[in-house]
């Protein structure tokens, strides 16, 4: 085991869509500004826990859509935790190996959080190889236990390989779950820089949400759940 320490500071914008259906509504600005320490250890090679104090701020500016649509500036600050065991042989397109995460972030009102919730998250992967076949199986789940969380802070589904075929996280929800099955063939190895191989493949996706609440009128749509399955 070797413990450490590691301070770090987070700054970041990025945009995030509000949707009603299939349409997109609105468009937030997330603006966040973190700073934090985690304490931690290692657990050979491959694992890792980390408890940390984070403090921050997030802005959610309406960039273009609904004037019903509310701005928000919170403080966020809390505990967060993660355990983490990693022997993929590449984070972006494994061929061997496996991946487990499980995250925790709990904005809390003794800190001077405005909103107290519990956001949990696991994902566990898995890659299987013969010759330049590839067959890579993930699944993710997350959970606020009954908290109302809010949206830019709910667990979003939608994209390349998150719902393919749906709009970048075109779904939000305090509760979800997602599966994936990932099929590739390497058809030839590349030299760097230009990467490593390429590849032709397809995915099978399945995902639901859980406690769905419409940001435009949160005081009376409320979804017991939703299926999405892309191919």
């Amino acid at each position: 085991r070797t413990p450490f320490v590691a301070p770090y500071i987070d700054l970041g914008k990025v945009p995030l869509g509000l949707f009603q259906g299939n349409d997109r509504v609105a468009r937030y600005d997330i603006t966040r500004q973190r700073v934090g320490v985690d304490l931690g250890t290692t657990f050979g090679r491959f694992a890792e826990l980390r408890l940390g104090l984070l403090f921050g701020e997030v802005d959610a500016d309406v960039d273009t859509g609904s004037s019903l649509v509310p701005q928000l500036h919170n403080t966020e600050s809390g505990l967060r935790a993660r355990l983490l065991h990693d022997t993929r042989d590449s984070g972006a397109i494994p061929r061997s190996g496996s991946f487990a995460q499980i995250d925790l972030f709990a904005p809390t009102e003794a800190l001077g959080a405005e909103e107290a919730y519990i956001r949990t998250e696991i994902q566990a992967v898995t890659a299987l190889s013969n010759g330049p076949n590839t067959l890579v199986a993930n699944l993710r789940g997350g959970t606020a236990f009954g908290d109302q969380m809010p949206y830019y802070d709910q667990f979003p589904l939608g994209g390349f390989l998150k719902l393919s075929g749906y709009a970048n996280e075109q779904f939000r929800g305090n509760e979800y779950a997602f599966g994936s099955l990932i099929y590739h063939h390497r058809l030839t190895t590349l030299t760097p820089p230009l990467g490593k191989g390429l590849y032709l493949g397809g995915s099978l996706e399945v995902g639901r949400q859980w406690d769905v609440i419409e940001p435009l009128n949160p005081s009376e749509t409320r979804y017991g759940g939703r299926d999405a399955l892309a191919v």
